[in-house]
């Protein structure tokens, strides 16, 4: 990933320019750079993973928060892999990763535990394979166990969807049955379209009670505001950006819902969807809510978007087969807002040429608001 680049927002990833670049290869040997997150001018946080598979948290301060390399350093004892105090990075495994304090209790698991996912800070999802079969293991911060577990628990394996089925809430640990099955990926054929999106208005019409998702008009306008400082050409674009996609789902929710609230996986994408000997399974929901069905259908339309995909016009399809179809300006508008959303990702996980992918990911958003570039 390019890091000193001028028109990629030096200034705001200065702290980060030590994991970006071949400063940590020096440091800890060639590493595979999964997901990277950044706050401007403060730190920076990347989940690397070595060549034998080991995870490992590299973490780079600010010079106004150099007290926080030696004491970080101090806390991770035995943890330690490496540590650069004079330019501000700290690298650790990714056990001693503090804000998700049950990755220590992984290996007390009866299996061997296979990393699938590490959002530094935020998450880890990984298989466990033991004697009864395999499971899969998610640990979170303890502050956000309740948010992430109640969709689980609420739909209790309705839908394809996976069943809570132990938790450590104090530790943030949750795990929940295996869904088998094939991510629904580029090359899914028409059938494989349509059972997804059955399985999809299935979901829409469990009895689940959930809580309705929160944040989501401001979380297209937080991703604008990171991706203004990555990228500052970007900013007055960024900013009449948010402002339509903000109108936009404004008009949406005074419009009121195309068939009242409903249970929401509330980060869809086609990697949440195997197709497996059961039918469709829907994974992942962490983030269930209940809403308008715009917004999950909006996800998975914005991720086709984002990575290229076809065949999304069958899914719906299918979809309005089972289900009431939203109304087609609250779908636009929520395809817009995860779009924006989205746009920031490239960077997110450390893509070589990601100015040039969220530029064109901004260009796409314009084109869907119908913002003119000036």
């Amino acid at each position: 990933m390019r890091a000193d680049d001028t028109e990629t927002g030096t200034g705001a990833l200065a702290v980060a320019a030590p994991l970006l670049g071949p400063f940590l290869d020096g440091l800890v040997g060639d590493v595979e750079r999964l997901r990277v997150r950044v706050k401007p001018g403060t730190s920076a946080a990347l989940a690397a993973r070595r060549p034998d598979g080991e995870l490992l948290l590299a973490l780079a301060y600010a010079p106004h928060a150099a007290a926080k390399v030696a004491k970080t350093a101090r806390k991770a004892g035995d943890d330690l892999v490496a540590l650069a105090e004079t330019d501000g990075v700290v690298v650790v495994h990714a056990r001693a990763d503090r804000d998700l304090p049950g990755l220590r209790s992984l290996g007390e698991l009866d299996g061997v535990v296979t990393p699938l996912s590490y959002n530094p800070q935020r998450r880890f999802v990984g298989r466990v394979r033991g004697g009864d079969g395999a499971r899969v293991v998610r640990v979170v911060r303890p502050s956000e166990h309740a948010v992430t577990t109640r969709g689980a628990r609420a739909l209790d394996g309705a839908a394809g969807t996976p069943r809570l089925l132990a938790e450590q809430p104090r530790s943030g640990v949750a795990r929940l049955s295996w869904v088998p099955g094939r991510p629904l990926d580029a090359g899914a054929s028409a059938a494989d379209l349509a059972a997804a999106g059955a399985a999809l208005a299935r979901l829409h019409a469990a009895p689940a009670a959930l809580p309705p998702l929160t944040g989501t008009q401001a979380a297209p306008r937080a991703t604008a505001r990171l991706l203004a400082h990555l990228l500052p050409r970007l900013r007055p674009r960024l900013v009449r950006l948010a402002g339509a996609v903000e109108r936009g789902l404004a008009d949406a929710a005074r419009d009121g819902l195309a068939a009242g609230p409903r249970p929401l996986h509330g980060d869809l994408s086609r990697d949440q969807l195997v197709v497996g000997p059961d039918g469709v399974g829907i994974l992942d929901l962490d983030r269930a809510g209940a809403g308008d069905v715009a917004y999950d259908l909006g996800s998975l339309l914005a991720d086709d978007r984002a990575r290229g995909h076809a065949g999304g016009e069958v899914l719906l399809a299918a979809y309005a087969e089972h289900a009431p179809a939203p109304r087609p300006d609250a779908l636009a508008a929520h395809t817009a807002a995860h779009l924006l959303r989205r746009s920031a990702e490239p960077f997110r996980t450390c893509r070589p040429d990601w100015p040039a992918e969220c530029v064109a990911l901004v260009e796409e958003v314009e084109r869907l608001c119908s913002v003119t570039t000036p």
